[in-house]
């Protein structure tokens, strides 16, 4: 029943049709299987005690394999017919030569601001977005969902709380190597972003490492979780909720120091030049809702950690309120950016549609 469920969990995904997204998660999903197998091998002692197993994920991941052919096959058939091979190649090279320019890492560090505050480089449905970064292609966070990498305040605070109280645990140090080796060459930092020269990383562009990343935070989020039930004492909430605190703080900070070097020394000339100098202003005002919007939630984070902190919440109560303030908090951020489309315009009437109606069988 496993076996079945994982192939078809596997094999589905391909139809969504974006290869690189499937790509990253075969690549977590094949580093997950691996890090259980080894880690059985080493508590039993025995390789033979990760035949079964090891045959049994092979089976799944060739059993979605297989389902997804029809998905697959042609789409390997017409890449090797195009040019975009070729042309990811040439494009990778001339991002690279862009990311090693003098200046340019701490463009791309300045671009890590968006996990704290998504719409930091504005958003398109202001039609004020802005990168700070100057990429030569198409491939590398020219546009919103490029830049994007947010995973909500709350969540990346439980992953830190998950990540210096459970250190000892096994999973931990590996998936939070595994986040910051894959968030350094998503920054395109020096040294990590040539693994962009190593294909398939070379044809998968730059979605590929953002996936992957995320799925390290997430998982130190579930043991943050887990830290602050089992271990509800004064101290270590009295440092989680100081914790948020502090990262509220700096994201705060981060955007009212945006808007003063704007204000007061046009920084934006030298950091973009997409956007005006009102429209930067008005951006980073401290009243612009869809910047600000995460702190709302922080700081509700505080005060129901705070409550636990004092007993005024058990922790059951606590645990699920939590999780629903992580619920709300991204669909917070993603519901007005993914919106649901009336029936008639997921195939809308255009021009050539008409013509093509009104003229059938032309030849």
């Amino acid at each position: 029943l496993w076996v079945a469920a994982a192939a078809a969990v596997f094999g589905i995904q391909f139809f969504a049709g974006h290869a690189e997204t499937s790509f990253a998660l075969g690549l977590v999903w094949g580093f997950y299987a691996l890090y259980r197998l080894v880690n059985r091998a080493r508590d039993t002692g025995s390789l033979r005690s990760v035949l079964k197993p090891g045959a049994l994920l092979a089976l799944a991941a060739g059993t979605g394999l297989l389902l997804a052919s029809v998905q697959v096959v042609p789409f390997v058939s017409l890449l090797e017919g195009s040019s975009t091979l070729q042309n990811r190649v040439g494009e990778i090279a001339a991002d690279g030569a862009v990311a090693r320019t003098p200046g340019e890492p701490w463009r791309n560090l300045l671009a890590g601001i968006n996990i704290l505050l998504p719409n930091f480089f504005g958003t398109p449905l202001d039609e004020n977005f802005w990168s700070p970064l100057r990429q030569a292609t198409y491939l590398f966070k020219i546009n919103y969902i490029g830049l994007t990498r947010y995973l909500g305040l709350v969540p990346l605070w439980l992953a830190g709380i998950g990540l210096f109280s459970r250190w000892h645990d096994r999973p931990v140090p590996v998936f939070s190597a595994l986040a910051l080796v894959s968030r350094a060459a998503d920054l395109r930092l020096p040294v990590f972003s040539l693994i962009y020269e190593v294909p398939p990383f070379s044809l998968a562009g730059g979605s590929v490492m953002p996936g992957i990343y995320m799925i390290g935070p997430a998982f130190l989020a579930g043991f943050g979780l887990d830290t602050l039930a089992r271990d509800p004492s004064r101290r270590l909430l009295k440092r989680a909720w100081l914790g948020l605190l502090g990262l509220c703080l700096f994201a705060l900070l981060s955007a009212l120091f945006m808007y003063y070097a704007i204000d007061l020394f046009r920084a934006d000339e030298v950091l973009q030049g997409r956007l005006d100098h009102g429209a930067m202003l008005d951006l980073f005002r401290p009243f612009n809702w869809r910047l600000y919007f995460p702190l709302a939630f922080g700081l509700a984070g505080v005060a129901l950690v705070f409550a636990y902190a004092r007993r005024w919440l058990a922790t059951a109560p606590a645990m699920a309120l939590l999780l629903l303030l992580m619920a709300a908090e991204l669909y917070a951020f993603g519901w007005d950016f993914n919106p649901m489309l009336p029936p008639e315009q997921v195939f809308p009437e255009t021009a050539a549609v008409g013509f093509l109606r009104e003229n059938a069988g032309l030849q």
